[in-house]
């Protein structure tokens, strides 16, 4: 016996509603019976099945569907499928409050697109609302808004209609508050108890906010920033020297004090120590030491840049400057003059953050190594960033950084690029 097609209920729908040409390809439609069919359209009975109580929304909805399909050319349904597309688009991009945001901060554009619809249509405004995700309350105050419009208000907003607005007395006072110079630091809910207490005007806190929004009176608190200074900038070598001292533990518990004498200039360290205690004496060993390097005939001068620890501030480091065989002004950081001695400080962190908090060190001895191999490589070997293609011993021995002009270099080698790309095949185009 053959055995009976079993038939799905909204192929059933379909054909007793005459959609079947609309939706259902010719090729599967010629394989159902003609009196399977005709039973479909003539003794179907949707009253009979269960849920008919959905049975007219369900018809209102494939008829929409049915004149939807029926549209005059590919175009008007591709529109509308853009129309929605849009829709998803801004909603996803915007989120849900943000495109309410954008039709709230449009409203009268939002107001007649809906009624040039609703002119268009018969779909009715409550029905356009609720598809474009704006309450069809909001919508009705938003047009109210717009028929009333009241040029003698301060919001524009009709005084019998909105009669709870505030006045432009108490606008000018809000305006007043929030812009004066002496309360710029004052926080928008200090300046309402302030107004509140002294009897000026009586608001919410949400109204002051409301109303600082509507008409920007202020647009934040003022944050002050603490005062950038001038960094110290030299114009030749051994014009101004940074000296300065940092710690270092080794694995064997012992505290080394890495002692240093940078040149500004070139950023190359003149001089350097390691000792196991904080002394002026290594302090001006290592002066002593650059002394010997930059001016080898003991004549010139030099401004010397120190932070105010004992090592540098002593009587020992003053009698030493003034029997110097060059002269030295000495100068303490962010004391006898504003900017810090960060140039020196900046040396140290990149040194122990980025090599040797990385290494083993487990004496002195193996921390001397390191610490020579990083100052190496540092002023002989690596560019400087400040310096472009050269090092800072390059540019202490007279390179000039500002001689190196770069952008023909990138110019140049952008056409050897482009050039070379075009006669690689890639095998693909």
């Amino acid at each position: 016996m053959r055995q009976r097609k079993k038939y799905h209920t909204s192929l059933k729908t379909v054909y007793s509603l005459g959609l079947e040409t609309l939706i259902l390809p010719p090729e599967f439609t010629n394989t159902i019976p003609a009196s399977t069919i005709h039973g479909w359209r003539h003794d179907f009975n949707i009253k009979k099945q269960y849920g008919q109580e959905f049975a007219k929304q369900i018809d209102e909805n494939l008829s929409d569907a049915s004149s939807f399909l029926e549209l005059s050319s590919d175009f008007d349904r591709k529109i509308i499928f853009s129309l929605l597309s849009v829709k998803r688009f801004l909603i996803h991009q915007l989120s849900k409050n943000g495109f309410q945001k954008l039709l709230r901060n449009n409203k009268e554009k939002t107001i007649q697109f809906i009624e040039w619809i609703d002119n268009k249509t018969d779909i009715g405004k409550s029905k356009i609302s609720e598809y474009v995700g704006i309450g069809r309350k909001t919508i009705s105050h938003w047009k109210r808004q717009i028929e009333y419009t009241c040029h003698t208000s301060t919001l524009k907003k009709c005084l019998i209609k909105n009669p709870i607005q505030a006045t432009k007395h108490e606008i000018n006072v809000m305006k007043k508050l929030l812009t004066d110079p002496d309360k710029a630091h004052w926080g928008i809910p200090s300046i309402q108890g302030f107004a509140i207490k002294n009897k000026l005007c009586v608001f919410s806190i949400s109204s002051w906010y409301n109303y600082n929004r509507i008409f920007k009176f202020r647009t934040s608190i003022n944050r002050f920033k603490k005062p950038v200074y001038k960094p110290l900038r030299a114009s030749c070598v051994n014009e101004i020297w940074h000296a300065d001292i940092t710690v270092f533990k080794t694995l064997d518990g012992i505290k080394n004090y890495i002692y240093t004498v940078k040149d500004n200039f070139s950023r190359k360290t003149l001089a350097w120590i390691i000792t196991k205690s904080v002394s002026a004496k290594s302090r001006m060993q290592t002066i002593q030491m650059a002394i010997e390097i930059a001016f080898p005939e003991n004549a010139g001068a030099v401004r010397l840049i120190t932070d105010g620890g004992p090592e540098n501030d002593n009587q020992t480091i003053k009698n030493f400057i003034v029997d110097a065989a060059v002269h030295i002004n000495h100068q303490i950081a962010l004391k006898d003059i504003v900017q810090s001695n960060s140039m020196a400080e900046a040396t140290y962190r990149c040194m122990k953050s980025h090599f040797l908090y990385g290494k083993q060190i487990n004496d002195t001895n193996e921390l001397e190594k390191y610490v020579a191999f990083y100052l190496h490589d540092h002023d002989f070997v690596r560019p400087h960033s400040a310096h472009k293609v050269y090092t800072p011993d390059e540019v202490y021995n007279d390179c000039d950084p500002r001689s190196v002009a770069l952008k023909p270099l990138y110019r140049q080698a952008a056409i050897e690029r482009i050039e070379s790309n075009k006669i690689s095949g890639c095998g693909i185009c």
